[in-house]
């Protein structure tokens, strides 16, 4: 009977896989206008109506609980006025409040910085915009140079260094001058001194390593001199523990064209020309990444739009140019959304977005860069996605062209229609299922007006774990009108498309060729929709669906689970077996009549039997239970 059983499921089976993901925006908070003034509110209480005011360069931070930290930027204080902030706020997910937990709520606060090394409740940076950001291995917040406001209210470049402790909400001034325009002191390279520190500077990138130490490249700002500021390609460590500076590669002099050697091939030699607000990276492995930027290629006089992706080894601390050109001012080339494909390649920018997912995949949201085509830059509001592993660039929302408006659509609902609109400067965060957040910049909010913005947006990533559902259907061909059914495993939820059935089975009667399909959900708000396209034929000259073999006859069918079953041999007891799309035996009845009643009391869906009779198969057949 086995083998019978597998030949039947083998007959009527048939299974089509196929997915797509839906990945949405959602806007949290904050206006869909621009230039609006922070609500501050009380400082230390977390009430709904707080929110920043718009803003752009901020440095942003994410704790071990879960909260996003804000600081600074260019931006509108409490009255409206435009200047460099000092303000310091936590955002907590999931109450999606704001609090304004240090710093002033006006603009143009000189620092107060106390005594080096020693903390103080009154210590607080300056006001600034473009400074750089760390979290260390103890949770410490770590924030370095900038545009802005040293101890006096002279505006200028700074290098100064600050730890801010979240147990005891204090700042403590760490290192570095407290005036601005500092010249830097490289010592030897690869050799660590209590006497190096870098000069001052803004638009520079950072990363932290495993052990905790805190790396930064390039910017503009100061070599070894006051006077002269230019792009930078400088690299350097600074290790916590001994609070001393290294410099690790790179020029100690600005300005300087880019070594790309041979692409994908490591060499100490390789060194990224001097730029500012690039995008960086860190993978899984310890590696730095590096793209783009505003600054100098191969052998461009004056600095320009970059798209070239290199990837720095702290091991070996030697570069290595991954992908895109070694020219500036280059296109953009998208292929088709959702399509990763080797020539693939984001357009030339700076000042973008960026985040490492949980299964190490590269993002890149915005910017201020260039298009398809033209030579003049914008706003960006595209999305891309980057695979170490294949070494291809994937074009995943957005448009492919400059300065578009946003769509906000309704605060705090999904849509895969929301798009946020081009912009650069922006901060952004990652919560612990891989979502992007970011909140304001420099761009266009939900009209054609650009200006200073505060929207925050969540980016709902749902490549991480994707669900994959099967659709199992009856019968892979049917004749028109016939029923059958279609059955779907691998989640615990279901919506199908044409009816709104939310059973893992759908009974179907289609006139014609149909495609159904079913959507499920998962626990991060993503959705995964999967088709299964159900064959039909005229059948022309087939009368009914009644199974009919030989002289046994099972009818009507379908109906609501109650049939009539004619023997063909009728001098001989016989046993019906009834089995499920799975090949799960559900029903099993004696049959000693020439004709016999039987009542399934079966849910609604396509059933299969086999009527046994002197130890054989002697007819199998379909049934449609129609509830």
């Amino acid at each position: 009977m086995r083998k019978n059983l597998l030949h039947l499921i083998v007959l009527f089976n048939f299974i089509l896989i196929s997915s797509f993901e839906a990945q949405n925006f959602t806007w949290i908070k904050g206006s869909n206008l621009v230039d609006q003034t922070g609500v501050y509110g009380n400082i230390g209480i977390s009430v709904a109506a707080n929110n920043p005011g718009a803003r752009t360069s901020a440095v942003s931070w994410t704790d071990a609980s879960g909260n996003f930290w804000l600081f600074g930027g260019s931006g509108r204080d409490f009255i409206g006025n435009s200047g460099y902030l000092n303000d310091l706020w936590k955002y907590t997910p999931s109450t999606n409040q704001w609090v304004w937990v240090k710093g002033a709520n006006i603009i143009a606060q000189p620092g107060t910085y106390g005594t080096q090394g020693v903390n103080s409740a009154t210590n607080n940076p300056g006001g600034r915009s473009s400074a750089t950001g760390w979290s260390d291995n103890s949770g410490n917040l770590w924030l370095f140079g900038g545009y802005g406001y040293g101890v006096s209210t002279g505006l200028g470049q700074l290098n100064d260094l600050w730890r801010y402790n979240i147990t005891t909400n204090i700042w403590t001034w760490v290192s570095g001058a407290n005036t601005n325009y500092q010249a830097a002191s490289y010592g030897t390279l690869s050799i660590s001194s209590p006497s190096n520190m870098p000069g001052s500077r803004y638009g520079a990138k950072s990363w932290a390593d495993g052990s905790g130490n805190l790396w930064m490249f390039g910017g503009i700002g100061n070599t070894t001199n006051s006077v002269s500021i230019g792009s930078l390609n400088d690299l350097w460590k600074y290790n916590i523990g001994i609070n001393e500076w290294t410099w690790m590669n790179g020029s100690n002099i600005s300005n300087q064209n880019g070594t790309y050697g041979s692409l994908g091939v490591p060499n100490p030699a390789n060194m990224p020309g001097g730029r500012s607000y690039s995008q960086t990276w860190r993978d899984a492995a310890g590696n730095f990444w590096l793209m783009g930027g505003d600054g100098y290629d191969v052998m461009a006089p004056t600095a320009g739009p970059l798209s070239d992706l290199w990837k720095f080894d702290p091991l070996t601390n030697a570069w290595t140019w991954i992908k895109g050109s070694t020219n500036q001012f280059q296109n953009g080339t998208y292929g088709l959304q959702g399509i990763a494909s080797p020539i693939n390649l984001p357009g030339g920018r700076s000042d973008a977005i960026t985040w490492v997912d949980a299964i190490g995949t590269l993002w890149l949201l915005g910017g201020e860069g260039l298009p398809t085509i033209g030579l003049t830059t914008g706003k960006l509001n595209d999305l891309w996605k980057y695979s170490i592993t294949s070494n291809e660039w994937t074009w995943v929302r957005g448009s492919t062209i400059t300065n578009q408006a946003g769509n906000n659509g309704t605060i705090g609902v999904s849509a895969f229609t929301n798009i946020p609109g081009g912009r650069r400067g922006s901060v952004s965060w990652m919560d612990g299922n891989s979502n992007l957040w970011f909140l304001g910049g420099s761009g266009y909010p939900s009209g054609l007006t650009p200006g200073g913005l505060n929207d925050l947006w969540k980016y709902t990533n749902c490549f991480i774990a994707p669900i994959t559902l099967t659709i199992t259907s009856a019968d892979s061909v049917i004749c028109a009108g016939e029923s059958t059914s279609l059955t779907v495993v691998g989640s615990t939820n279901y919506l199908w498309s044409l009816n709104t059935a939310t059973t893992s089975y759908l009974l179907i009667k289609p006139n014609q060729t149909t495609t159904y399909s079913v959507t499920t959900s998962d626990n991060n708000s993503c959705s995964y929709t999967f088709a299964f396209t159900e064959t039909v034929q005229a059948c022309t000259g087939i009368s009914s669906n009644t199974n009919n073999f030989g002289s046994t006859v099972l009818y009507p069918n379908p109906n609501q689970g109650n049939f009539v079953i004619k023997l063909e041999n009728e001098s001989s007891e016989a046993e019906l077996l009834i089995f499920n799309n799975l090949g799960e035996k559900v029903q099993e009845q004696k049959i000693s009549t020439a004709e016999s009643f039987i009542n399934t009391q079966l849910r609604s869906g396509c059933y299969y039997y086999i009527l046994m009779q002197n130890g054989k198969s002697s007819s199998k057949g379909k049934l449609i239970v129609e509830n």
